[in-house]
């Protein structure tokens, strides 16, 4: 019988598996988010699209009111949105006096739904709406210099796509040295594709985990048994050849190389599980051999947490957080109820 922890462990295990091909699915494509601070001008706006074409950037801005959440894009959103916005679609860099409006405020500004094209006023100025955001209370507006000293923004990130992690590290490098002339400077970075990892991994390590405790198991097996199988050779060397033993001690030999091939099996997919895991290089030492290398990588993580809970998560960074929090409630949940089970059936 499989006693409950195991159970648990299992629910755990399909869970992550099935996060991990869920996010990619449900969240939007493949991005890094940069929180900033201070005042993003013009002339920033201009230099960063015209520096970094090539990784699509994106200014965003959020801030939460009682009735609505107001969004300021620089355009670019269709590259960090898995799908459209339900009717139209979403803000683009050339943009100057368009709207995406969220479904749930239709009511508020027209009479009626099918209101693609039309002009509303939002402020004081007038915008074509060219997008409805199903299931929102969203409204998103193109920048505006004049808007961004006049509100008191809750976020501003930098959203931008990589072509890969060592490009990513030198970029990140550079840009924040970059900003200093215009008096901005990076809280922190957000990697969705490190945050989605992060149950691949986790699911990976505990099934290592598992199949170590299990080729330790078989390697003490096989090691008795093979011991027990000379001991009694050597009391029979000098009457019978090596082969006749063999023949005669048929099950114990099949048994041993039986458990030979679960020692390779269990060792090969170790590694194949390591050998497929993603670790950042930002979590990854500098140095394998030096506690000094180690403590800075902790330090550094410190330092990020709590930067992340002093100016707030994202909005993907709450759901990843959440699906870690069901999960585990889950798995919790099934080892009390089989552990129940098998304490009512003795």
């Amino acid at each position: 019988m499989i006693k409950s922890w195991k159970w648990g462990i299992v629910i755990f295990l399909a869970l992550l598996f099935f996060f991990a091909w869920m996010m990619p699915a449900q969240t939007p494509a493949e991005m890094v988010e940069m929180e900033l601070v201070g005042v993003v001008g013009q002339e920033t706006l201009e230099w960063i699209q015209s520096e970094y074409t090539g990784i699509l950037p994106s200014l965003h801005m959020e801030k939460e009111t009682s009735t609505y959440r107001l969004v300021m894009s620089s355009g670019n959103d269709r590259f960090f949105q898995k799908d459209g916005p339900g009717e139209g679609r979403w803000l683009m860099e050339s943009d100057r006096n368009a709207i995406v409006l969220g479904e749930e405020l239709i009511d508020q500004y027209f009479h009626r739904h099918n209101i693609i094209g039309e002009e509303m006023s939002f402020r004081g100025k007038t915008y074509a709406v060219v997008g409805i955001e199903s299931n929102s209370q969203t409204i998103t507006i193109p920048f505006n210099e004049a808007w961004e000293n006049e509100i008191d923004w809750d976020r501003k990130t930098l959203r931008y796509r990589i072509p890969n992690e060592t490009f990513e590290e030198s970029f990140i490098s550079r840009l924040r040295q970059e900003f200093r002339r215009f008096d901005l400077s990076v809280l922190y970075v957000v990697n969705h594709r490190h945050w989605r990892w992060s149950f691949m991994n986790i699911a990976l390590l505990l099934m290592v985990g598992l199949l170590m405790r299990k080729l330790v198991k078989t390697v003490k097996i096989m090691g008795l048994k093979f011991r027990e199988f000379m001991h009694d050779y050597r009391q029979t060397h000098r009457l019978k050849t090596w082969v006749q033993y063999v023949k005669e001690n048929r099950k114990a030999f099949l048994q041993i190389l039986r458990a030979l091939c679960f020692v390779l099996v269990y060792g090969w997919s170790v590694f194949f599980m390591c050998s497929n895991m993603e670790i950042p290089l930002s979590l990854r030492p500098s140095n394998f051999f030096s506690f000094g290398a180690y403590r800075e990588l902790f330090s550094g993580w410190t330092n990020q947490l709590c930067l992340n809970f002093r100016y707030g998560l994202t909005d993907f960074q709450i759901q990843v957080i959440g699906l870690w929090c069901l999960g585990i409630i889950v798995a919790f949940f099934v080892q009390v109820m089989v552990a129940r089970r098998e304490r009512r059936h003795g």
